[in-house]
Formats: C-alpha cells, structure tokens, sequence
C-alpha cells in the first residue's frame, strides 16, 4: 500500500516527489520537489499543489506514480490534463517581502487566479482554463514591462499559446534578482529582545556579531539580558515581518538598522566596544 493521509472526508491524501532538472536561469537550485496529491488508485494520483519549480505540470492535473523500494512516490508524465496552467512571478524589487509578494496575487485574483508565495521570493499563479486567459497574460506582460516581475511559464495549455497578446519567446524571461532564494538556516535562533518577539515593536536593529550570533532587537537603548531578550527560532521573527528575511547573507561583523519597518536597511560594520561588554549593541 502507497503510504498517506486520509482526511475526514474519505479524501487520500499522499505525497509525490518531482525529479528537477538542473537550471542555469537560476529559479532553483534544487533536485526535488515535494507535493500533495489525492490518491486515484495504486498508480495514479491527481495533483493538488501548485508547483513551485517542477515543469509541464499544473494543479489538478492526473498523474502516474510509482512507489520505489522505500515507499516514496516518485511522479511520472501527465495522464488527464486538468487544462490548468502554472505560472511563476518573481517581483523585481523586495521579493523577500511578504507584502510585494501578495501584491502580485492580489493584481492576477480578479481574474480568477489563485496562488502562493514561498518565503524564498517566487510566487506560483495556477491559471484554471475556465480564467481569464487573455487578460492574465496582457497583465503579466504589462507587469514585465514595467519593470514590476520576471515570470517562468511553467506549464501552459494550447488555449494559453494561442491566446493574445504575444509573450516573449524566451522561458523564463529574466534571471532572478540578487536577492531571490535568500533564507535563513531552518534551525537557527537569535537572542530577541522581547518587545520584538511578542510583536509590541518592530524590529529595527539586527546584529551578526564577530562569533556568528544573531541580535534582534527594537531600536531602544534597554541594555541585552535575560529580562529583556530571549533566543527566539528566526523564522519566528521572519513570519512576523518578512524584511528580516533580506539580511539572511548579512555576514558576521554587520549591523542593520532602520527606522520604520518600510524603510530600506542601512548596513554598517560592528564590533564590540571590549570583550567584556554585555549591553546590546546601539548604532
């Protein structure tokens, strides 16, 4: 039996790994992808994702698996098409920023178009064929003109390619910006001054000090110590404001500040007045 999750309505749900291929655009860097589908039968399965990186696939497409020895299930070619087509959006500028990424799926939602956004910058649009294609793509080739995205069509339906306007001939349109795919290591924790940790201040100081440690703190000169900070996982800081997400290279011996949790971070060099020092660093 295809290992799964049953859920309260009969529905058999599983997960199926894509093999990727390498990409020198550099949209990802990565030799899988993992998605949910519901279980059909023993070999067939109906996606319910929309893919981030895997190509010529959309979400409810019908798909064959195969389980290999250890009991994962690997995806093979497309059985039905859904007529669904999958379309991916990388902001130009701040991508790391939850807000612009909702920005785009809130500019293709009227159009009958779904998404979601990884924290690594990328935003998946599934485009139904019962959608305003012709509109969708004058919106994303409107957007790419303006200087507002790049986009990957990851898989498209002969409704799409005969459809207006024309795109360009090139897939995808652009390499990402600089920042795409920034991210902090999945276990790390910072010290957090506790004001920012329980969400009553923004986070507007960020320390890599010299040994590798990570600081959050809010601006305030309250000196660093256990009544006013505790290490906190930094993805915990990440949810609440994704903007931290864009020093995830910051090497160590750097302080980021900033005033308003809108404005750009300005980055300086930071050491330690003396190694005996203890207060929280202050620009």
């Amino acid at each position: 039996m295809l290992s799964g999750m049953t859920v309260g309505d009969g529905v058999d749900y599983v997960r199926v790994v894509f093999r990727l291929p390498d990409d020198p655009a550099g949209w990802h860097s990565f030799g899988t992808e993992r998605m949910w589908a519901v279980r059909l039968d023993e070999t067939r399965v109906r996606l319910d994702n929309i893919p981030f990186h895997a190509r010529d696939v959309a979400c409810g497409d019908v798909l064959a698996v195969e389980a290999d020895d250890d009991g994962a299930l690997w995806a093979g070619g497309v059985l039905e098409s859904s007529g669904n087509c999958t379309i991916r959006v990388i902001p130009a500028d701040g991508c790391l920023r939850a807000e612009v990424r909702q920005a785009v799926l809130d500019a293709f939602e009227p159009l009958g178009v779904d998404g979601e956004g990884s924290r690594t910058g990328l935003v998946a649009l599934n485009v139904p064929a019962s959608g305003d294609i012709e509109e969708t793509k004058a919106t994303l080739a409107q957007g790419h003109a303006d200087g507002l995205w790049f986009y990957d069509l990851g898989s498209v339906t002969e409704q799409w390619r005969t459809a207006t306007p024309a795109l360009l001939d090139r897939n995808p349109s652009d390499p990402p910006p600089e920042s795409y795919g920034l991210a902090f290591p999945d276990d790390l924790a910072a010290c957090v001054y506790n004001t920012v940790a329980s969400g009553e201040r923004p986070a507007l100081v960020v320390v890599h000090d010299p040994e590798g440690d990570w600081i959050i703190g809010d601006g305030s000169d309250d000196p660093l110590d256990p009544d006013t900070a505790t290490l906190v996982h930094i993805q915990h800081v990440v949810d609440a404001d994704s903007a931290v997400t864009e020093l995830a290279a910051m090497p160590p011996g750097k302080l980021a500040w900033r005033n308003q949790p809108a404005d750009p971070w300005t980055i300086e060099d930071f050491a330690y007045p003396d190694e005996s020092e203890t207060d929280r660093p202050a620009r």
